[in-house]
């Protein structure tokens, strides 16, 4: 576990919503959320996200009344061996007080 993390990260298995926000094309895809902090997440997709490039989240859970937005810097990207998927880290660039509300909702009903 990376040591430098101010929060702890909570395993949650909920779809999101991905879409590059620098990208000529403004493609949605959908990928899945492996866990989240008040001020990032860990993601799993099929398509590449450059290290620093921001990204908009729509993060979907039943468990929540609304979606969870944000917009988030990719840190760190890891292709999965032998899938063509990559494992993604992202922080939150705006750890605004209601999105770190939000989240910590998610997080307490999992």
């Amino acid at each position: 576990m990376d040591e430098r993390r101010r929060f702890e990260r909570k395993g949650v298995d909920c779809p999101l919503q991905i879409q590059a926000v620098a990208a000529a094309q403004h493609i949605i895809r959908n990928s899945f959320c492996n866990n989240v902090s008040p001020v990032g997440m860990s993601i799993t997709t099929f398509d590449f996200y450059p290290v620093n490039g921001k990204v908009h989240l729509n993060l979907l859970s039943s468990t929540l009344t609304s979606m969870v937005e944000a917009i988030g810097r990719v840190i760190w990207v890891r292709e999965l061996p032998h899938q063509k998927r990559f494992k993604i880290g992202i922080e939150f660039e705006d750890a605004s007080d209601s999105l770190m509300a939000k989240i910590k909702s998610l997080i307490s009903k999992i």
